[in-house]
């Protein structure tokens, strides 16, 4: 066993740090990440999983043996000593500080483990298998290749891990079974992400000084030859000197996975452990409840810091009485459908209503391509009563650092289980409130009454969620898969939601047009490359549409056509004179977005003028000029994926990006068309 840190070549990029990752660092993201990753692998879909957080501060000989365990001695710590006291790089203070605990005979450690699940199967190469996908690849969903293709999960969001580990250091042991064999099989492996870095070791024979540069991407891993090549392995328990008293031991009936944050990080020395144990627990509450209620999920908080040693089994508090209370509403009962003129509901009384969603033809070629049609939301919804009220507050003031709301807001759940997001679609002065929306395969109560169109709408659903799963507004997604409609489909379903629960929370109906602030915060169409809802911007403003994509997979390219259009209100100042904007196409990556190496722009009007920016190697972007009297145009990019491998490039997702600037004197004489 060892830690596998490659040489660099002359010729390889440096990597002197990690800028980011794509996910927050937030207590309340690692929670999300890592269970909605154990209910997509369960062994059978309708049985209970296990997942339990463990906060463990290790000292003397459970040190020593754990330290055994990871290799901490056969490679890494080495490495570690380097970077922290090697050239300056990113994140060098961090590793140090972390480094230092460890020195001084102390390592914390969360493990987050789960049971009843499929645990890390697959092959040790390529890019399917849970294994690969967990462990070795960046952006392949747990569903597959296949999903990412089709605009499913992104597959980024397991950066969690790492983003918790104050040395980023993340270490995997797995029990199971391959489809159509009986024996089970044990696999451990371990990978850090650390900045690229110099041993600057002096040779034996010469006394001259030698300077590799070694990769900070480094595998826990056994070697082996193939075709005479070195590889890096993953191992079994025996291999590894995995025995039973391990933190990564498993039985060999116990599927499922378990996940070592090495030197968990809380980065505020002044965070008690019952602090972090209370963030594990009610983010679990708030993202997972309705697996709980559903007998889908058995979770456990433990700790052991000195001399506090507890446990917590996860159930659900009476703050989210209520919302189970709309979840589990009876829905044979449509409160409109019966009574246009419905009554004002008193407190803990509960309804249900349906609500239409009108979802755009799929433009996919493949076999999830459909027509538009009309599918249908299923709402709960209940009015609180003033102890209700005042517990719900009480319970968000203790979750404020999440930045989650739960009093008078509506949850939205699919079929995963998980809450997506907690929504205000109701404001003014109406009796208080929480409602749930169940949609897709989540909307029928009896799931035998699922239907094609809820699938459909699923996916469509599915589809508009960021790396973070964490709302249903990423539009530059479904721009690409759908035909236009689909921000207006999702608008108009929810803005109908709040009119609706609106009657029947206050004697007064304001109209519909009176959309709460929260929701029109989270259906604003994102500026250029933003990924997500943000502020509007004043005056003019570009958007940009993704038509076309097509891959050249033999001559690594992608070839983009994206619309830019020019809205907003010209000012004085600004009139007759041209406009310009910075275009180009960029990869959504597991470290953030990277943008890719353009080899030529032509555009769709004559009069335009486009000039390349960035190094000749690397081209970034183009700055695009028109007149002013064209507000809308075409371009079409030649995208180079040469630096990409065949494996990733089965998988990469990509998206346009358009900003723009303000005019200058730039006069546009000509087209460019420099396309190979």
């Amino acid at each position: 066993m060892e830690w596998g840190f490659k040489e660099l070549s002359k010729d390889e990029p440096r990597n002197l740090g990690r800028n980011n990752f794509a996910i927050d660092r937030k207590i309340h993201n690692l929670v999300r990440e890592a269970i909605q990753n154990v209910r997509d692998q369960g062994i059978h879909e309708n049985d209970k999983v296990r997942v339990s957080f463990k906060l463990i501060d290790l000292a003397e000989t459970e040190l020593e043996q754990f330290q055994k365990d990871i290799g901490w001695n056969n490679g890494l710590h080495e490495h570690l000593q380097v970077i922290a006291n090697g050239r300056m790089v990113h994140e060098q203070e961090l590793i140090k500080r972390n480094l230092a605990k460890a020195q001084k005979g102390s390592m914390r450690v969360l493990i987050i483990s789960d049971s009843n699940t499929k645990g890390l199967t697959g092959p040790e190469f390529g890019i399917e298998g849970n294994f690969c996908k967990l462990c070795r690849n960046e952006m392949i969903p747990s569903e597959g290749v296949s999903n990412a293709r089709n605009g499913g999960a992104f597959g980024v969001g397991k950066s969690a891990y790492w983003n918790f580990s104050g040395i980023r250091t993340v270490i995997f042991s797995s029990i199971y079974k391959e489809p159509g064999v009986e024996q089970s099989k044990s696999r451990v492996f371990g990978r850090t992400y650390l900045p690229d870095h110099n041993i600057d070791p002096t040779s034996a024979s010469t006394g001259v000084i030698e300077s590799p540069d070694y990769s900070g991407d480094a595998f826990l891993c056994k070697m082996i030859k193939e075709n005479g090549v070195d590889l890096r392995s993953s191992m079994t328990f025996e291999e590894a000197g995995i025995n039973p008293g391990s933190l990564l031991y498993r039985d060999s009936d116990d599927y499922g996975t378990t996940i070592a944050l090495i030197l968990f990080d809380e980065r505020e020395d002044d965070q008690s452990v019952s602090e972090i144990v209370d963030h594990l627990h009610q983010a679990i509450v708030v993202n997972f409840w309705p697996m709980i209620e559903g007998k889908l999920l058995d979770a456990t908080v433990e700790w052991r810091v000195g001399e506090e040693i507890g446990s917590i089994q996860i159930g659900i508090p009476d703050e989210f009485k209520a919302y189970i209370r709309a979840a589990t509403v009876d829905q044979s009962v449509d409160v409109f459908a019966q009574d246009p003129k419905v009554k004002l509901l008193e407190e803990e009384d509960v309804a249900h209503f349906t609500v239409g969603i009108s979802i755009p033809a799929r433009i996919v070629e493949d076999e999830s391509k459909h027509n538009s049609f009309e599918g249908q939301l299923a709402i709960g919804i209940t009015r609180l009563s003033d102890e209700e009220s005042n517990k719900i507050k009480v319970f968000q003031e203790r979750y404020k650092d999440a930045g989650i709301t739960l009093l008078n807001r509506f949850a939205y759940i699919r079929s995963a289980r998980m809450v997506v997001d907690y929504s205000e679609l109701v404001e003014g002065s109406c009796n208080n409130h929480v409602g749930v929306i169940r949609t897709g395969t989540y909307r029928q109560a009896d799931r035998s009454a699922i239907s094609e169109e809820d699938k459909m709408v699923e996916q469509f659903l599915r589809d508009s969620e960021p790396p973070m799963h964490n709302n249903w507004s990423f539009w530059e997604k479904i721009s690409s898969n759908y035909k236009r409609g689909g921000k207006s489909s999702v608008v108009n379903a929810f803005t109908l939601v709040g009119a609706n629960a609106r009657k029947l929370l206050k004697p007064v109906l304001q109209g519909v047009n009176e959309r709460p602030k929260g929701l029109a915060d989270k259906l604003r169409i994102p500026k250029g490359n933003d990924e997500g809802p943000g502020p509007t911007p004043r005056g003019v403003q570009v958007r940009s549409q993704m038509v076309h994509v097509r891959f050249d997979v033999g001559a690594k390219k992608v070839f983009c056509q994206v619309r830019i259009k020019r809205t907003g209100q010209l000012s004085s100042d600004v009139g007759g004179k041209p406009w310009t904007t910075v275009a180009g196409i960029r990869a959504i990556g597991e470290s953030g977005d990277e943008k890719l190496h353009l080899l030529g722009a032509q555009l769709s009007e004559t009069e335009g003028v486009a000039e390349p920016k960035g190094s000749v190697e690397k081209v970034q972007q183009y700055e695009v000029t028109m007149p002013n009297h064209i507000n809308e145009y075409s371009v079409d990019f030649v995208v180079s994926l040469v630096n990409v491998s065949a494996a990733v490039l089965e998988r990469i997702r990509i998206v346009q990006f358009a900003d723009y600037s303000k005019p200058d004197n730039k006069v546009p004489v000509t087209a460019v068309d420099v396309a190979n």
